[in-house]
């Protein structure tokens, strides 16, 4: 039995003559953050949204908890997505927001499950707000939390902090490091921010033009850098933005 929540092997995708990902291999083991970094357009997004099943590769495979994933829609795949926007639904309260992927659940467990996630994020005192009525690091907590609620295999993250302020950003950081450790869950995150995955990750797959160039622990990447590009990411610490 393999130990990977995630695999991809291969995974290439094309638009017209344009190669997006060029041939992308990773290996994401159970209970462990990973962190995708990279420039922008440099496939980070794209390799997300296939994992999410929200596109389709040209080539290649993703095995989800040992799955191949070809034949499973983007719903019946056990992933939660936290987008850069959040994309909470403006007309319901932030309980209604993470109850929204539970409506399989008895009342009961559903109940349970929210009061749960609204105590360990620290949404209770805003549970009835609307997402207008909150800030920009209370709507990425509801968002994660919403992901959380049915309890994916996998979590994915695209660019988590980019509309944080740096004490913000510090605070959700740690948040949802011990939040994934807690709860057991595998994720993926994309960032620009090379200080980020430092600090994230358990593993850092670095992207360069739509593969792979090199993976390891942060220790390893700042040990041991395989070409000049890492060696610039890891130093200067912060990528372009989208």
């Amino acid at each position: 039995m393999t130990d990977h929540s995630l695999e991809l092997k291969n995974v290439s995708k094309k638009i017209g003559h344009l190669t997006i990902l060029g041939g992308v291999n990773l290996k994401l083991d159970t209970g462990k953050i990973g962190v995708l970094a990279g420039e922008s357009g440099s496939g980070k997004t794209t390799i997300i949204r296939i994992i999410a099943g929200l596109e389709s590769p040209n080539d290649g495979e993703v095995i989800i908890c040992g799955k191949e994933s070809a034949t499973i829609s983007a719903k019946g795949r056990n992933v939660g997505l936290v987008f850069q926007d959040y994309a909470l639904f403006p007309h319901l309260t932030v309980t209604q927001n993470i109850a929204f992927g539970l409506r399989k659940a008895s009342n009961n467990e559903k109940q349970q499950r929210v009061d749960s996630l609204l105590n360990l994020l620290n949404l209770m005192d805003i549970a009835k707000r609307f997402p207008h009525q909150l800030s920009g690091g209370q709507q990425q907590r509801v968002a994660i939390a919403r992901a959380l609620a049915p309890r994916p295999a996998i979590i994915l993250f695209d660019e988590p902090f980019s509309n944080l302020d740096s004490i913000q950003k510090r605070k959700l950081r740690e948040q949802i490091k011990t939040l994934i450790k807690e709860t057991k869950s595998t994720a993926l995150i994309v960032t620009h921010d090379i200080d980020d995955a430092m600090r994230l990750a358990d593993e850092i797959f670095i992207i360069q033009h739509g593969k792979v160039v090199q993976s390891g622990t942060p220790k390893e990447l700042r040990l041991s850098p395989t070409n000049s590009y890492v060696a610039e990411l890891v130093s200067h610490g912060h990528l372009d933005r989208s």
